[in-house]
């Protein structure tokens, strides 16, 4: 994304400087995060990265906005304990926790919109890290409550992950390659807007060119499609009828390539065949012999 966008490349650490570890192979500037996890600490620190001329920020993780110490569920907590402590003491009079339940998720979802809606507003691209565990929904059928399996859900609010432009869900032993079969797409976590299909390939370890077409397809350009095998085999046909048949056949047969092909395979490939073809021709034309006086 940075070889695309420019700035600097920034990190956010949440897990007592475990991103120091990738420190000795790449370039990025560093903010170690600790408790309270609250969404206006993380707004605040995210803000200030972009400040100083990030144009790509990495939190790891984002889960602890949810679930750490002063977090959305810690903060929910405290609402709770506060409607249910009388009214001259600041608190809100409920009579038990269970009437305070419902109100208590007041504030904390507010703090949590003022952050999307802060992040939303910033001229930068994010990449956000969850940590996830499997769920289950307990379901009635038949008079009968029976545990349905979720399979691999984030940990975090659904309205901020829902926010994301594309989401991937790496399962244990993945080693950078996302799931993208029908079974992880049962549990919703894979989002994959059609643009990006031919970009984030099935079976595709997440890599720095993967990166850049996401950065292009942000800006309005349209990434050129991936080189495969197949188009390998094409251009070795193409080199074998440049030689074979010169360039008329060679031009005619590419005008007729679609032009999907033609983007994978490439300008550059394109004027080296069409060279090929131009040399064969050449080769093939009878030598005069110079007049004599």
């Amino acid at each position: 994304i940075q070889s695309v966008v420019g700035g600097k490349l920034c990190a956010l650490d949440t897990e007592a400087r475990r991103m120091l570890h990738h420190a000795s192979r790449f370039a990025f500037g560093y903010s170690e995060f600790g408790a309270p996890f609250g969404s206006d600490r993380y707004l605040e620190a995210i803000e200030a990265a972009v400040a100083t001329g990030a144009k790509t920020v990495i939190v790891d993780s984002l889960s602890h906005e949810h679930e750490g110490p002063g977090g959305y569920l810690e903060y929910h907590e405290d609402e709770v304990r506060r409607l249910c402590s009388p009214k001259d003491q600041g608190g809100g009079g409920f009579t038990s926790e269970f009437a305070a339940q419902i109100p208590a998720w007041s504030k904390p979802s507010a703090r949590r919109r003022k952050f999307i809606n802060g992040l939303l507003q910033l001229n930068a691209n994010f990449i956000f890290c969850f940590r996830a565990k499997e769920k289950i929904k307990l379901v009635k059928k038949g008079g009968r409550t029976e545990p349905v399996e979720l399979g691999w859900q984030a940990i975090a609010g659904e309205e901020f992950v829902y926010e994301m432009t594309c989401r991937f869900l790496l399962p244990p032993g993945a080693r950078g390659v996302p799931d993208l079969s029908a079974e992880a797409a049962k549990t919703g976590v894979p989002k994959m807007p059609d643009d990006l299909a031919g970009i984030i390939g099935s079976g595709r370890q997440i890599d720095e060119d993967m990166g850049a077409q996401l950065a292009q397809w942000a800006q309005g350009e349209k990434p050129a499609p991936e080189r495969t095998e197949r188009h390998d085999k094409m251009i070795a046909d193409f080199e074998a009828l440049a030689m074979r048949d010169g360039a008329e056949a060679f031009r005619g047969s590419w005008k007729r390539l679609p032009m999907e092909d033609r983007n994978a395979i490439g300008e550059p490939e394109y004027v080296r065949l069409l060279r090929v073809a131009e040399g064969a021709d050449k080769a093939r034309r009878p030598e005069v012999e110079p007049e004599t006086a």
